[in-house]
């Protein structure tokens, strides 16, 4: 496994946790990236199990903080308004 040796060999990836066909009912959303929503990258389009496997993979999420998945071991920040649930991650210091 290859590390990074300085911050500017780290890719970061905004992700977005639907499907393409999900978000195309957000109507709303796609109005405000106008162009840029061919951009958009969504959670299926990336394995990111294989990245966790290799253990290359971190992961913040923003305005979200629930993933029922082994994927949360990967979760290194939150960043959200809402309550956290019950049985949502929580995160060690």
């Amino acid at each position: 496994m290859q590390t990074c040796s300085n911050r500017e060999q780290i890719l970061y990836i905004p992700l977005i946790n639907t499907s393409a066909s999900v978000f195309r009912l957000r109507t709303e959303i796609r109005w405000f990236l106008k162009d840029n929503y061919n951009n958009v990258i969504f959670i299926q389009d990336i394995d990111l199990n294989e990245l966790y496997d290799q253990n290359k993979l971190e992961i913040i999420f923003v305005d979200h903080h629930y993933l029922r998945s082994k994927l949360n071991e990967a979760v290194i920040e939150i960043i959200d308004h809402h309550q956290i649930k019950k049985d949502s991650i929580v995160l060690q210091e």
